[in-house]
């Protein structure tokens, strides 16, 4: 088994974290869908990127695949009308003329290693039929003749959900599904309209490179641990109503895991990295927040409730307010009140999380440590303002 520890730091790995730094620079509120992007090319899977016009799809799975060096790249818009020719290219007139059926696919899907294929979902049945033995088995028919393909990873792209059911097998394809919102945060919505947008620096990672890191991906760990983690998110999701076939299971579990881990710098997979299965297995937008809370309830029940304790405290924080720049005796009276529950409450808080730690000692305690300081830090914060208020 390959040490990961050991190439940490080698050429390859710093490529693609340079890749990602970059991509993330670059495409404001992206960053988990660059990951998935990343994920998507390091497990050799399919990535959809679903949402409204106008939130750079095109531009993220362009900059993605244009990242890898002395790779082929292959886009189309799709639509009702597409025909063969669009995604396999033209039949070879000097083929014909030998009685040999056979298309002239240079610069088609057939010799791509990376493909865009935008609108996927308004293609006509015929496409989207042809396309299923590209994106399982890489095989492409030429002249009677299975071909091997290059591909890597075909993104797709659709402003709308696939409503008919003759597209369930190519949707079903994507392992990764994430969709992309217009932008949310002031700030970059400034550096939108004012052209304060970032460039790329130009990082990028040639194609052995990226073909070194697939054949380490597969020496990630999975412990089995995690193995029985999964297995209680796949009953839940089924209480839930929330079905993904094995074929999906076996593929989340084996590849994307394990790619995820790896594009995070670790030697196995662990309860941090299981939050990507959301990805993996949402059908409709209202099955996300669904999935968010058993991923997190079964990949650490500390986490979960930790970060309930910290909502409640943070309620007593809101209630309490900031201090006033001057008071009057009834004011300062109030204040000091509620200084004095909100202290309470973190008190009893950091009781609550010592009993959650000791009763969860065997999973990871990284939030529930640094929730205790963001606690402490509070009470700290509350102890030195009530001095302040008999100054005001």
């Amino acid at each position: 088994m390959t040490n990961l520890v050991q190439v940490h730091n080698a050429p390859h790995r710093s490529a693609l974290q340079a890749v990602r730094s970059n991509l993330n620079a670059q495409l404001l509120e992206r960053e988990e869908v660059i990951t998935g992007s990343l994920v998507a090319l390091l497990a050799r899977e399919h990535c959809l990127i679903l949402g409204p016009p106008g939130t750079a799809k095109s531009l993220l799975t362009e900059e993605t695949s244009m990242s890898v060096e002395l790779a082929e790249y292959f886009r189309v818009l799709m639509s009702k009308f597409t025909v063969p020719e669009q995604i396999e290219g033209g039949l070879s007139l000097l083929g014909l003329q030998k009685d040999e059926y056979r298309r002239n696919t240079k610069g088609f899907l057939p010799e791509a290693h990376f493909a865009f294929l935008d609108e996927i979902y308004k293609a006509n049945s015929a496409i989207i039929n042809s396309l299923l033995s590209a994106m399982e088995e890489r095989i492409y028919m030429q002249n009677g003749v299975k071909t091997k393909m290059p591909l890597v990873t075909l993104f797709g792209a659709s402003n709308e959900f696939p409503e008919d059911s003759s597209l369930e097998a190519v949707h079903d394809r994507f392992m990764l599904r994430y969709w992309v919102p217009y932008l949310k945060e002031r700030k970059n919505r400034k550096r939108l309209i004012t052209d304060d947008l970032p460039q790329s620096n130009g990082a990028s990672m040639t194609l052995t490179e990226l073909e070194l890191c697939q054949q380490e991906v597969a020496s990630v760990v999975l412990p089995d641990a995690i193995a029985e983690t999964c297995l209680d998110i796949w009953q839940r999701m089924e209480d839930e109503g929330i079905i993904a076939s094995d074929r999906r299971w076996r593929k989340a579990v084996s590849k994307i895991l394990r790619a995820y881990a790896y594009l995070e710098g670790c030697d196995e997979v662990d309860e941090d990295h299981l939050d990507i299965l959301n990805a993996c297995m949402w059908r409709e937008l209202k099955q996300r927040d669904t999935l968010s809370g058993i991923i997190a309830a079964q990949a650490n029940p500390l986490t979960t409730q930790v970060e309930r304790v910290l909502s409640l405290v943070q309620d007593s924080m809101d209630e309490l307010g900031p201090l006033p720049p001057k008071f009057d005796e009834d004011g300062r009276t109030l204040w000091q009140g509620r200084a004095a529950t909100a202290s309470s409450h973190i008190k009893k808080s950091l009781r609550e999380i010592d009993e959650l730690q000791s009763k969860y000692a065997n999973r990871k305690q990284t939030k529930a440590n640094a929730v205790k300081a963001q606690l402490v830090q509070m009470h700290k914060d509350i102890s030195r303002q009530h001095a302040e208020t008999f100054t005001l």
